[in-house]
């Protein structure tokens, strides 16, 4: 079995993997701010979970996306989703400096739709599975309800197989 690396250029992979190592997810998030969980494990995290759920590596558009989807992170950290869901205007801003840095970096990917659901899937899985390993109380609460929810409607949309993982 091959292992893909990808379409884009190994200079772009390396800095994305550096600057994965250097943002922490959760960091504003009160609940889960204990958790030392860079980009760089969260995108090891996805990794991992497409192999579970999809049985293979991804293809490598598929790959880039993963490696690439939060490395804009180093430049202008995480904003977490409650702000983004309270202040569209601002998570529109985000998302228009967020695609620049990607830009300027290279790791802009095209996805097919498809894809994009798998990437979509696999980002909301990973965030679920580190609030189980480390807040599991917390996924009682209403809005970890909706995103099981919806982690389950996106699997079934993508033919994902969760098999015992959440």
């Amino acid at each position: 079995m091959t292992i893909p690396f990808g379409n884009l250029t190994s200079k772009a992979h390396v800095a994305a993997w550096l600057a994965n190592h250097a943002v922490y997810r959760w960091h504003s998030n009160p609940d889960m701010a204990h958790v030392s969980e860079s980009v760089a494990d969260h995108v090891s995290d996805m990794l991992t979970l497409h192999l579970r759920v999809f049985g293979g590596y991804p293809e490598a558009d598929l790959y880039d996306a993963i490696v690439f989807h939060d490395a804009h992170e180093a430049t202008l950290g995480d904003m977490p989703s409650p702000a983004k869901v309270r202040f569209p205007a601002l998570a529109a801003a985000y998302d228009e400096a967020a695609a620049e840095i990607d830009a300027a970096n290279g790791w802009t990917v095209n996805l097919s739709d498809d894809d994009r659901a798998k990437l979509q899937l696999l980002d909301k899985l990973s965030a679920y599975r580190c609030v189980a390993d480390n807040a599991p109380d917390l996924l009682a609460r209403a809005e970890w309800l909706d995103t099981r929810e919806r982690i389950i409607a996106m699997a079934e949309v993508c033919n994902a197989d969760l098999g015992g993982i959440i």
